[in-house]
């Protein structure tokens, strides 16, 4: 934390510095992750310290593109400072990378007064183990000496796959995804633009430029006088002028005279005076968690006292004015300070034993509350201490679901109690009702406690929707909410879990696996764990009818839905409309 290294980026690119500064023995997984984050690294046996020593070369295939078609990327990047030449070709075809070391690499070197010694190529241009013979040729015309790739795993050399990943993240997919491309022609004309701004001004990190542009680079390695060819024999080139922007090609296009060049040290990292800020922090943070744990026990000391002293001094009346400035200093009484204690602001009750006594409650004494109260649970969370436990409600007036904690008011009523499932209400005429997600309001309280219905088993053989003790209410849900085409009706059923239920192997209806509010099974009052018997006076024998159910509700209009909820019957009535 000392060193902000939150991230994996920075943890990589400060183990890279010192592995290569210090010599850090790495070990296999270490040096796999390096390898993945930084490509360049594992070719550090390719080393450079001067451009134009050695050029890597190679073709990439892009995948079909819209609008495009089939793209190949022709790369050549020097390995001493990452300088990169590029274009976007429809094929692998050897004349494109010839293309882009005659049209831009030697054309820049030249005006650079600097000779390209060797070119290695990869394996997008080394087409069965045999080097195309108009490339070989072109590369002895120039005096280039020409490399195979290596016998290795790697499908790319490391230069060319850092540059690939950058060319696909920060150009091809941007670029595809902000502006549609007729043709080749458009997309190269806008990759040149981004090919320009590389190599001026994106800094890579790590191995082997650490943190510089490309052209920064260069310009910092290239020798001051013109190199000379490879042989002694042939002529030494003189340094021609600095060329003007408008000669050059437009990738490379050579940056005005930079001053001279920054030289990076990279020593291992030492933290200067960021780490007096977390200093400040942990300090500040100790004295914090030291104060609160001398109020914590201080507290705790002095509970015994306040207990012993509080019938006292709460029966003592309160003072008269002071009529003097003695009297005004006079300590407030110990009644005063019981606000704290009854609080429990630091925690030092018993919240657990306070939880246990209010799950004693007899809820199913207290009368559910009916429509009228414009409330609906949504659902809770208890914990030990009451004072963390909440309720999601839902309130008609404002069309609007919210969290209420005890104590706080909700439409027209107090919550006084917070329940697993439940939740007690106090009405403004003193009336304590009860919401609940587990039940609906009955017309008959008597008949809800003596179980509505029939037994499973015998649910079947005696299914009479008229018989069948119904909700109070009539649940109305828009037309628009229920599915209505085959393709529709899929999705809902496999969104809401609808699986067949057997009894002695015969169907017995549709099990809900799970719902939510926004649910139009849950506006028709159906609950999660129903088992779904009948619709109207229909009952349900065969998969098939699960078909009916769906092209009965889109039909719409008055309906009854008889489900099974934890062993009963129960008939809910609606309306779509």
């Amino acid at each position: 934390m000392e060193q902000r290294l939150q991230t994996r980026e920075l943890r990589l690119k400060l183990l890279e510095e010192r592995h290569l500064n210090l010599s850090l023995t790495l070990s296999g997984e270490q040096e796999r992750a390096l390898h993945d984050f930084n490509p360049c690294l594992r070719e550090r046996h390719l080393e450079s310290h001067q451009p134009g020593l050695l050029l890597v070369q190679d073709a990439v295939d892009f995948g079909n593109l819209k609008n495009i078609g089939r793209t190949f990327l022709h790369a050549a990047i020097d390995s001493s400072c990452c300088l990169a030449f590029a274009t976007l070709a429809g094929s692998p075809d050897p004349a494109a990378a010839v293309a882009v070391l005659k049209d831009q690499t030697l054309a820049f070197y030249r005006k650079e007064g600097i000779a390209v010694q060797t070119v290695m190529v990869g394996k997008g241009i080394v087409s069965g183990a045999r080097i195309d013979l108009g490339y070989e040729k072109f590369l002895k015309s120039q005096g280039i000496t020409l490399t195979l790739p290596s016998a290795s795993d790697q499908p790319l050399n490391g230069f060319i796959e850092r540059f690939e990943r950058l060319v696909r993240k920060d150009f091809l997919d941007e670029a595809l995804r902000s502006q549609v491309f007729q043709d080749r022609e458009a997309l190269q004309s806008s990759f040149e633009d981004w090919l320009e701004r590389f190599n001026r001004e994106i800094p890579l990190p790590g191995y082997p430029i650490m943190d510089r542009a490309p052209l920064e680079a260069f310009r910092a390695a290239a020798p001051s006088k013109a190199a000379q060819e490879k042989t002694g024999d042939r002529p030494t080139h003189k340094p021609e002028p600095e060329p003007a922007l408008a000669s050059l090609p437009s990738a490379v296009a050579a940056a005005p005279a930079l001053p001279a060049p920054r030289v990076h040290k990279h020593y291992e990292w030492k933290p200067g005076r960021e780490i007096w800020g977390f200093r400040a922090v942990n300090a500040a943070l100790v004295c914090l968690v030291i104060y609160f744990g001398w109020v914590a026990a201080s507290n705790l000391l002095d509970a015994p006292r306040l207990e012993e002293n509080f019938d006292s001094a709460a029966s003592v009346q309160p003072a008269q004015a002071p009529s003097s400035g003695a009297a005004q200093e006079k300590a407030p009484a110990l009644a005063e300070y019981h606000v704290v204690w009854d609080r429990n602001l630091f925690a030092v009750s018993q919240p657990a034993e306070q939880s246990a006594r209010r799950e004693m409650i007899a809820v199913d004494k207290i009368a559910l509350a009916g429509m009228d109260v414009g409330l609906k649970l949504i659902g809770t969370a208890v914990a030990s201490n009451p004072q963390l436990n909440y309720a999601i409600i839902d309130v008609a007036a404002t069309r609007d679901q919210g969290i209420f904690r005890e104590k706080d008011r909700v439409g027209k009523a107090v919550i006084k109690v917070i329940l697993r499932n439940n939740v007690i209400i106090e009405t403004e005429d003193g009336r304590r009702m009860r919401l609940t997600i587990d039940e609906e309001v009955v017309k008959n309280p008597r008949a809800a406690q003596t179980g509505l219905g029939f037994p499973a088993e015998s649910a079947a053989a005696s299914f009479n929707p008229d018989a069948i003790q119904g909700a109070g209410s009539t649940f109305q849900v828009p037309r628009e909410e229920v599915p209505s085409s085959p393709e529709d009706i899929r999705n809902v059923i496999e969104e809401l879990n609808l699986t067949s239920q057997n009894d002695k192997k015969k169907l017995s209806g549709f099990s809900v696996g799970r719902l939510i509010a926004k649910d139009f099974l849950f506006q028709l009052g159906v609950r999660t764990g129903d088992v779904i018997k009948g619709v109207d006076d229909y009952e349900f024998k065969t998969p098939a009818d699960l078909d009916y159910f769906f092209q009965r509700l889109a039909r719409g209009g008055d309906l009854t839905v008889v489900v099974e909820r934890r062993g009963r019957l129960q008939k809910l009535k609606a309306l779509i409309e």
